[in-house]
């Protein structure tokens, strides 16, 4: 049975550079990312991001960085 184990890292992404081109959600595998028609950005759900950081090799404007899990509260819960 196949296993994935969450990074000690998560990713979060900086709303005043993000430019909602959607890229990151094509690539998540996990479903952690949605767009946002409220303010055409996209957002990261925390509860479901593993800290792959593969979205943000995508992110052609660097809108995406890993931060550590232990940093913030509802991502350590799941840790």
């Amino acid at each position: 049975m196949p296993m994935m184990f969450r990074a000690e890292s998560v990713a979060m992404i900086d709303s005043s550079k993000c430019s909602g081109c959607k890229a990151c959600i094509n690539i998540c595998q996990f479903n952690a990312i949605h767009h946002h028609e409220s303010d055409k950005k996209c957002h990261i759900s925390i509860k479901k991001c593993v800290g792959c950081g593969v979205c943000r090799n995508v992110c052609e404007v660097k809108a995406i960085a890993l931060e550590n899990r232990s940093s913030h509260p509802e991502a350590n819960a799941f840790w």
